[in-house]
């Protein structure tokens, strides 16, 4: 990061002049330097103020631009970095993990299966992904049988989208009441739930 942009941070951490300078900088293509002491001063004007919205957006900027394999790997080291906003890290992991592993054919093939005696009903598998948020599903709007079990996840928030579910195993999560389960109502043609083992406790 250059130095005036360093410097505009110090005085103000809510710059948003600061954040705009360097986004364009990148956008122009210069990377950074160190990308690891980019987000540590990301993740310092984050403590400050988690409504930061100027650095938030500067933080989703500069991952965009960055392989997979060092996104989940830098949201794993900002785990033990920042333990303050480890939910939050854990979920932008989710969704780094979840758009490279539907990010191309060839990568989603590897979870992809067709029942030939069920209509060729599209069925996927992504148990033990360790995912704790659902989200990016674009690419996964055909899909007719989803097996989400033995994850992370908290709520059925962003399934909503998969019009077409007719089956889904959200066994083994962290689920902990019904309500988590709310936009599961806008799924038409949903017939089989499975949400056992999620020490469900009520509303």
């Amino acid at each position: 990061m250059p130095s005036s942009v360093t410097k505009a941070l110090a005085g103000n951490f809510k710059s948003y002049g600061a954040c705009y300078h360097q986004k364009w900088v990148l956008s122009k293509g210069h990377r950074h330097s160190s990308l690891e002491k980019e987000l540590e001063l990301l993740s310092k004007t984050q403590k400050l103020d988690r409504r930061n919205f100027h650095s938030w957006n500067y933080r989703r900027f500069v991952m965009e631009g960055v392989h997979y394999e060092e996104i989940l790997q830098l949201y794993n080291d900002l785990m033990t970095l920042d333990p303050s906003h480890v939910q939050y890290y854990k979920d932008e992991h989710s969704v780094a993990l979840l758009r490279k592993e539907t990010s191309s054919n060839e990568s989603l093939s590897r979870h992809l299966f067709r029942y030939r005696n069920m209509n060729n009903i599209a069925c996927l598998s992504l148990s033990y992904f360790k995912l704790s948020r659902m989200a990016s599903v674009e690419k996964l709007l055909f899909v007719q049988m989803l097996d989400l079990s033995h994850n992370e996840l908290r709520t059925a928030e962003g399934l909503e989208a998969m019009q077409l579910l007719c089956c889904l195993n959200l066994s083994h999560n962290r689920i902990r009441s019904f309500s988590a389960l709310g936009s599961l109502r806008h799924l038409k043609q949903l017939k089989v739930l499975d949400v056992s083992h999620n020490h469900m406790g009520g509303n």
